[in-house]
């Protein structure tokens, strides 16, 4: 195809629809060309690949860290791990809609969790968290509120205290020097049968690495904070 002159190269071109053993050879030849330059045009790996190890991501609990493909500039590693992009996944409604990215439900300036059937447990912690942290931002700790620390505890202890926790170690980001939040809201997402969305392809069961009654806290970039 990259002959010197335009009448070669249209030559070229023609041979490609030509019957002939040329024709056959040059299209083998085409072929072999096109994946020669995968890594160059179909890289996915290189450009999603990055992951995260800092104290901004939650990692004491996890198991070892998922292995890279064998070749990480080709190919895309996706997981959930600590650190890692939020997988994408379609979701949709039970009558369906126009479908919806796991991506496109998280970040938006908030902290955003992922979870499922018998996760209930885990909304409720989020609220507690919710309201305890716009509690200590606005100086209102000691004022009544809509959750009283029986029931904070009780949270606390139906999730091992780990989400509770997590709002005085993750949730804070450090920015110039002074402790800020990006939203004092957590998002909570059910995904599941009836749930607030469905996962009507199963590509979130395939990429989430949670059982459907556990959970995934994500940053507001979008990067798997625990």
């Amino acid at each position: 195809m990259l002959e010197p002159t335009r009448e070669a190269r249209k030559a070229a071109f023609e041979e490609l629809s030509a019957t002939t053993s040329q024709g056959m050879k040059r299209r083998e030849v085409l072929a072999s060309g096109i994946q020669s330059c995968r890594h160059e045009f179909s890289g996915l790996g290189i450009e999603m690949n990055q992951h995260y190890e800092s104290t901004a991501v939650f990692i004491r609990d996890q198991q070892q860290p998922p292995q890279f493909p064998e070749d990480p500039v080709l190919y895309y590693n996706i997981s959930t791990y600590s650190g890692s992009r939020l997988p994408h996944a379609w979701l949709n409604k039970a009558i369906l809609r126009k479908p919806i990215s796991t991506i496109d439900l998280a970040g938006h300036g908030h902290f955003t969790l992922f979870t499922g059937a018998g996760g209930g447990a885990w909304k409720d912690a989020a609220a507690i968290v919710t309201e305890r942290l716009r509690r200590s931002i606005s100086g209102t700790a000691n004022e009544t509120s809509g959750f009283e620390g029986d029931e904070i505890e009780k949270a606390a202890e139906r999730q091992d205290h780990r989400l509770v926790g997590l709002a005085t170690s993750i949730l804070p980001l450090e920015v110039h020097g002074k402790s800020r939040v990006p939203s004092l809201e957590i998002k909570v997402w059910s995904i599941g049968w009836r749930l607030d969305w469905e996962d009507v392809y199963l590509d979130w069961q395939k990429r989430r690495q949670i059982e459907e009654d556990g959970c995934i806290l994500v940053r507001p970039d979008r990067t798997v904070a625990w």
